[in-house]
């Protein structure tokens, strides 16, 4: 496919990035359907986002290797030699991030929050919310930058302990945006509530906790239970046996009832709430 790099699409993606952050996604998402020939498609937009993101890295890697600080070189010897194949697996690395976030979202989506929204608006939502990539990536080169013209004066000792207390503020920070523009996108082209979507990956993630806890219990109990049954069965007699099967039966149900607790607790509580859940996201796709 063939990039375009005429001045109309870069004029184009300038306006779609600058109206995105300005405006917010749920006032975007209006302005793009009023007026459509203004922005660049989610597609474009997301390819054109990456291209930029690349040349900001190329950029960053550039300044660290050009001021040759020493003190540095522990710290960035994963980018390896070349430059380009470094920048590919952070362009892959973001797109399977997306996608992955996507398929995830698009379960929550399913279930429990039965929205009418299909993977065109997740898709949509996940490709222009890659705006604020563009702002990360560029932060991340400014406080390259920064680094490597404040380095030389810090004592060597200290050197160590500045990079990992940046590095552990930017990670913080960018993903804390990151977040919260990818579910603020996301309820706006899926046209959700973003207290409904919050709810709706809350329900998502405690039942497969319990699910997972249920399961866990049933399997901890059958084996816990059967190895002390073999452990005190001394008889090889049939009334020996039959009592070694009969603790297993035993062992079994107690196990099973026991472990099938959670989820049976949490199934009566999404019985009531989830009706309703599901109701309320109907009435706001059909309203937004």
């Amino acid at each position: 496919m063939a990039v375009d790099l005429s001045l109309e699409t870069a004029e184009k993606y300038f306006w779609t990035w600058l109206d995105f952050i300005r405006l917010g996604p749920v006032r975007f998402r209006l302005r793009l359907r009023s007026h459509p020939d203004r922005y660049l498609t989610s597609g474009q937009f997301f390819l054109g986002t990456m291209v930029v993101c690349a040349a900001l890295w190329l950029i960053t890697i550039g300044t660290i290797r050009e001021a040759q600080i020493s003190a540095l070189r522990p710290y960035t010897s994963f980018m390896g030699n070349n430059s380009q194949i470094f920048i590919g697996r952070r362009v892959l690395y973001v797109f399977v991030s997306v996608i992955a976030g996507a398929a995830m979202q698009r379960l929550v989506i399913w279930w429990p929050l039965g929205s009418p929204a299909d993977i065109a608006d997740l898709l949509t939502a996940k490709f222009y919310g890659s705006a604020i990539f563009a702002v990360l990536v560029a932060l991340d080169c400014l406080l390259a930058s920064g680094l490597v013209l404040i380095l030389p004066y810090i004592a060597a000792g200290n050197v160590p302990r500045l990079i990992i207390l940046c590095s552990a503020c930017e990670l913080f920070l960018f993903t804390a945006v990151g977040v919260y523009y990818d579910i603020w996108s996301l309820s706006a082209f899926c046209r959700l509530r973003v207290r409904r979507l919050l709810e709706g990956l809350v329900i998502l993630w405690a039942g497969l906790a319990v699910l997972g806890a249920s399961i866990g219990g049933i399997i901890g109990g059958m084996i816990g239970g059967m190895s002390d049954a073999l452990k005190t069965a001394h008889s090889h007699t049939l009334t020996g046996i039959a009592m070694l099967a009969a603790t297993f039966a035993f062992v079994f149900v107690l196990s099973v009832g026991l472990g099938s607790l959670p989820l049976a607790g949490l199934f009566l509580v999404l019985r009531k709430r989830l009706p309703k859940l599901r109701q309320a996201v109907q009435e706001e796709y059909a309203n937004l």
